[in-house]
């Protein structure tokens, strides 16, 4: 399929899905993660949910992962709870080791 078609598609996707596209194969993941070619499609999808605009020290794949991926960021377990400070997704037992390790301290100082 030619490019500028897929990047038609890329531009009506949800965040999720885009997030999801990234991770079926290597080809997808190095187009979609490199910032210089697809950083305006990731704007542009991140526009069209109910979402504040990207903060500056996270990238828009990884806001978009945050935001709307809910999986735990230590076990994969699904899960709710988003620690913004500390920049990871975690479920109440991987909370409990997670946010009192001495490096995600270091982070959210």
């Amino acid at each position: 399929m030619p490019v500028d078609i897929l990047l038609e598609i890329f531009y009506l996707l949800h965040p999720a899905d885009l997030v999801y596209l990234t991770r079926t194969s290597k080809v997808f993941r190095s187009f979609l993660l490199n910032r210089s070619k697809c950083l305006r499609i990731w704007q542009t999808v991140l526009r069209h949910v109910d979402l504040p605009l990207c903060p500056g020290f996270i990238s828009e794949p990884a806001y978009a992962n945050l935001a709307f991926i809910p999986l735990c960021h230590g076990c994969s377990a699904s899960c709710k709870m988003i620690a913004w400070n500390f920049r990871i997704r975690c479920c109440e037992g991987c909370s409990k080791t997670l946010l009192t390790h001495p490096r995600m301290q270091k982070i959210a100082a």
